[in-house]
């Protein structure tokens, strides 16, 4: 019989899978913002867009799913060990939790950075890296109280008769 997990225990395997996911996310984020902005393409799209931070929102939502992939897998397999007949349920609520935070998490980001590049608040070679540690922070709230109470939710044991 299966002896349900303790929700200490939950939580700091929540936090241990969430650390994992934003190094993961973090490291794509800021791989991909730069490798963007130095390609050569990059200058005739921001050009034909009128647009020249779009490399800044790409790299954040690549990154972002990224670490969506990565959290639900061991999330499902380690944390809430799921069982594989309650993975396409599981698996469709996580994604809309996470297109949800999603989209939080990458205006969220966008926002501040704009916010940051108007004011001398921040150093320039910061802004990107504090816009994104808000971002993440924003959304770890809500991915938590997401997957704990949502989709991750202990279904109720039928009584035994």
């Amino acid at each position: 019989m299966h002896r349900p997990i303790s929700k200490r225990k939950l939580f700091l395997r929540f936090i241990c899978i969430g650390l994992l996911a934003t190094v993961i996310d973090g490291m794509v984020y800021q791989w991909l913002a730069a490798y963007w902005h130095e390609q050569a393409w990059y200058g005739s799209i921001a050009k034909a867009l009128s647009f020249d931070d779009w490399h800044i929102i790409a790299s954040k939502a690549v990154a972002f799913e990224v670490s969506v992939l990565l959290n639900f897998v061991v999330s499902a397999m380690w944390n809430f060990k799921i069982k594989w007949e309650d993975l396409p349920a599981r698996l469709f609520n996580f994604l809309k939790l996470y297109a949800f935070s999603g989209v939080v998490n990458v205006t969220s980001n966008f926002a501040l950075f704009r916010l940051l590049l108007l004011t001398n608040w921040v150093p320039h070679s910061k802004i990107s890296m504090v816009a994104w540690l808000f971002a993440t922070g924003l959304t770890a709230v809500l991915n938590y109280t997401g997957q704990a109470f949502w989709v991750f939710k202990a279904k109720p044991v039928p009584p035994t008769v």
